[in-house]
């Protein structure tokens, strides 16, 4: 079993992954692996790192200094609590320290993010007393422990951080939950580099569930937050939503999106043009054999949807985790599939461009914005215990070995070209200029669609020829999207006519 947990870019167009690997079915054992990859996704190198326990990965981060962070939580033998652990790897995933927290009880990471003088680690903690509290620790670029710090809304029994990003003030916007009761409600704050609070402020309705996944600063200091959310007549049906706040956590908006289907939001990325993508998925089928199909939701700064993609379907399916901003536009997206390869789970991921979300076993996915679904409240947190005394340094010792990782990435989207590993088709020459050719590779009735940036459709046709010769005469100048279809697959590629 394989699934990437996060995916960063790196300086040179490449990418660092972050995975967890089942390497031992019968104790069970997982271990944390980075893997390192070009831009092309061919993997330079991969490792992974554990100890005598379960260990589970939960962020990687860049390092201002060199190498990166790496975060994960180690579920100890006894089987009762698990621990904070955070190291530091070289470029190349060597360890250069490394560290774990925790106390008596539960003390479970969920996220890293990197500042300008070392990285937070943050998530929950029940070794803090009576509540499971918040719980944010700061290390520097060394590994020494700077602060530790718990929160609490009032006198709430729970309050969890899923996510972080750190302002070039070093400021750091947390998002998560907080719960008087056993049904969440969102919870956002905003941290100051030594750990003090700036402002902290709820968003909820009375009964019903909401989960704050992902943060992200806008442009202009802004905080966008996406997450999902219960509809107000059925706890069963979830969709997603986007919030807004400003600099100062006053709400600027709270937008929910969805259709009749189950929706939820697991990440989010910022493009390079300043919009943003909430990445998930939605549930299809019937309700006794539903699958994960992953969902891409782009949004400018204003809530307003720009675009909607799915990626698979019903026989195709995986839910993606995480996505990641790119050097060029676009953003890559990775997360777990159990359609190819090993049925138990392997990896998945794409790479797209930035207009219409466009990468492997990609549709359309008709998506609706509502607004005032939800009874919103502001509330400050206002309660603080004082910093954790019961937390310690375990010493726990991670050991480091090269992991091969296998091949099983399904498609990666480069700038023009795509390509599945079953493909079936291709098009030729790219860029074109008066016609292009498209070879079909499957046997039988294929459906061949041409549509532009817009959406409009400028040529559909159904054929069984393998060949088929397609006049650009009344074509402009641009980018084209080719959809080829046979039975369920599905193969979209690009072409430009200059």
């Amino acid at each position: 079993y394989e699934s990437i947990v996060k995916i960063i870019k790196k300086a040179d167009n490449g990418f660092m992954v972050l995975a967890n690997a089942q390497i031992d079915t019968a104790a069970p054992k997982t271990d944390i692996v980075v893997v390192s990859m070009d831009s092309l996704g061919n993997v330079l190198w991969s490792k992974n790192y554990g100890t005598a326990d379960q260990d589970f990965p939960v962020g990687i981060a860049a390092a201002s200094d060199g190498g990166y962070f790496v975060g994960g939580r180690t579920f100890l033998a006894d089987g009762f609590h698990d621990d904070f652990l955070i190291f530091k790897i070289s470029d190349v995933g060597d360890i250069v320290w490394q560290t774990s927290y925790g106390g008596a009880d539960y003390d479970e990471a969920t996220g890293i993010a990197a500042t300008s003088d070392g990285v937070v680690i943050f998530g929950q903690t029940s070794s803090a007393g009576a509540a499971d509290y918040g719980l944010v620790l700061k290390f520097s670029n060394a590994g020494t422990m700077m602060w530790e710090q718990s929160y609490q809304r009032g006198n709430d029994f729970s309050c969890k951080f899923y996510d972080a990003d750190v302002n070039t003030n070093d400021e750091i916007a947390l998002v998560g939950t907080t719960a008087s009761v056993f049904v969440p409600d969102i919870f956002v704050s905003k941290l100051s580099n030594m750990g003090d609070t700036i402002w902290s402020s709820t968003l909820g309705s009375s009964g019903k569930t909401e989960i704050a996944s992902s943060v992200r600063y806008t442009a202009t200091g802004d905080i966008m937050v996406s997450g999902y959310h219960s509809l107000p007549n059925t706890a069963l049906q979830t969709n997603l939503f986007a919030a807004k706040f400003t600099a100062t956590g006053d709400t600027t908006f709270f937008k929910s999106y969805g259709t009749t289907a189950q929706e939820r939001a697991t990440c989010m990325a910022k493009t390079k043009d300043n919009k943003f993508v909430i990445g998930g998925f939605f549930k299809s089928g019937s309700s006794t054999s539903q699958k994960s199909i992953g969902l891409a939701l782009k949004i400018n700064d204003l809530g307003v949807i720009e675009g909607a993609k799915s990626y698979g379907d019903t026989t195709h399916y995986g839910i993606i985790y995480s996505m990641s901003e790119l050097n060029e536009n676009g953003y890559a997206f990775g997360g777990e599939t159990y359609t190819y390869g090993d049925s138990i789970g392997d990896i998945f991921m794409g790479k797209t461009n930035a207009i219409d979300l466009t990468s492997c076993n990609e549709n359309n996915y008709s998506i609706a914005t509502y607004h005032n679904t939800l009874t919103l409240k502001k509330g400050a947190v206002a309660a603080f215990p004082a910093d954790l005394t019961s937390l310690s340094n375990l010493g726990i010792v991670l050991t480091q070995n090269d992991y091969n990782m296998p091949d099983n990435i399904i498609c990666l989207v480069t700038g023009i070209n795509s390509k599945l590993k079953k493909e079936l088709a291709s098009v030729y020459p790219n860029p074109a200029n008066s016609a292009i050719n498209i070879t079909l590779t499957q046997a039988g009735n294929n459906e061949i669609t041409i549509t532009d940036l817009s959406g409009r459709v400028m040529y559909k046709k159904n054929t069984s020829f393998l060949n088929s010769a397609i006049s650009l005469a009344n074509f402009a100048n641009g980018v084209y999207f080719v959809s080829v279809k046979n039975n369920n697959q599905v193969d979209n590629l690009k072409f430009v006519k200059e």
